[in-house]
């Protein structure tokens, strides 16, 4: 990962800036790692507060995790959404097909939430639909 440079650890800093293949790199380091991938992938998390018993709901605010890309012969394995006013609306998810090639999205500068769901939706589709990997007749 060498263009990249990190400013600050919460990545809400404009100084922080990396290519989209240092992403894909930071992307399968972090998706191999088996807790964060559960994480990352799961739509929704109940839990217990505390000592007080409360359960709350947490909910993912990734849409691809309830789209056709995460059902059927699609697995997303890993994804991160973010945004800042510098960089737009920006995703990194990786996705299997019949537990077969896995495709690492990186997508920045999406004008708005819809439009980064759907260019994903449409990339990942595209790949897999028309993409033939070295070893396929």
């Amino acid at each position: 990962m060498n263009q990249s440079q990190f400013t600050d650890e919460t990545g809400l800093s404009a100084g922080n800036i990396a290519s989209p293949r240092d992403l894909v790199t930071l992307a399968g380091a972090a998706f191999s790692q088996p807790d964060l991938a559960r994480a990352v992938t799961t739509s929704q998390y109940l839990f217990t507060v505390g000592s007080s018993g409360r359960r709350r709901l947490a909910v993912s605010t990734d849409q691809l995790l309830q789209s056709f890309i995460n059902t059927g012969p699609y697995r997303i394995t890993g994804a991160k959404t973010g945004h800042l006013d510098e960089a737009g609306y920006t995703l990194v998810v990786t996705v299997q097909k019949d537990n077969g090639p896995t495709v690492t999205l990186v997508l920045l500068g999406a004008a708005s939430q819809p439009d980064r769901w759907q260019e994903a939706k449409g990339l990942v589709d595209w790949v897999f639909g028309h993409y033939r990997w070295p070893d396929e007749s």
